[in-house]
């Protein structure tokens, strides 16, 4: 039911398109697909760049995985030259100005839940690629299992994360925004 699919097949006409429930099964697919031996075709995984790191995007890119530049599919819609084809062809005409003043101020007023669910997914990712050393000893096992802890820095993370929002809002810059902002209703401003 997502945009996903017919965007990427009228994005991508030579490519036999997939579409699948998440980005986590994109991912393992995709990965899972091309460790067939004797396989004839590769398989290539495109999913939203929701709140990924730049390490996390780079790391997906060498399984074959990438991600649009901008947070979601749905943000496409919001590239200025899209709009202004847009508008052409449909020979109206639209204050993007306007579209881009919208979007910013919207940004400003998600931007505690922007920040914090770029926490939540940085910390899931932590557990996800990261893993408790085995110990040997109950004081081992706390030990290992403290210092895991203590690489997940909220403070840091979410302070880093508003700093960046913020001089995003304050710069108005419009192209960065559509990059980090996650909301799938955002091509409504249009």
């Amino acid at each position: 039911e997502s945009l996903d699919l017919p965007i990427y097949e009228t994005l991508f006409p030579d490519y036999t398109i997939r579409g699948v429930r998440s980005c986590k099964d994109v991912i393992n697919y995709t990965k899972a697909f091309n460790k067939i031996s004797n396989r004839n075709a590769t398989a290539y995984g495109l999913i939203d760049r929701d709140f990924r790191t730049v390490e996390e995007l780079n790391c997906l890119r060498n399984e074959n995985i990438y991600s649009l530049e901008v947070a979601e599919v749905e943000n496409l819609f919001l590239i200025e030259c899209f709009i202004r084809a847009l508008i052409a062809y449909k020979n109206e005409s639209c204050d993007i100005e306007k579209i881009k003043i919208k979007l910013i101020k919207k940004l400003d007023q998600d931007k505690e839940q922007q920040v914090s669910n770029y926490v939540s997914s940085r910390i899931n990712y932590h557990f996800k690629e990261s893993h408790v050393r085995k110990g040997n000893t109950k004081e081992e096992i706390s030990k290992y299992f403290d210092s895991f802890k203590d690489e997940i820095n909220i403070e840091q993370w979410y302070s880093e994360r508003l700093d960046k929002i913020n001089k995003i809002i304050d710069n108005e810059d419009y192209e960065k925004a559509i990059m980090i902002y996650n909301n799938k209703g955002l091509h409504g401003i249009v």
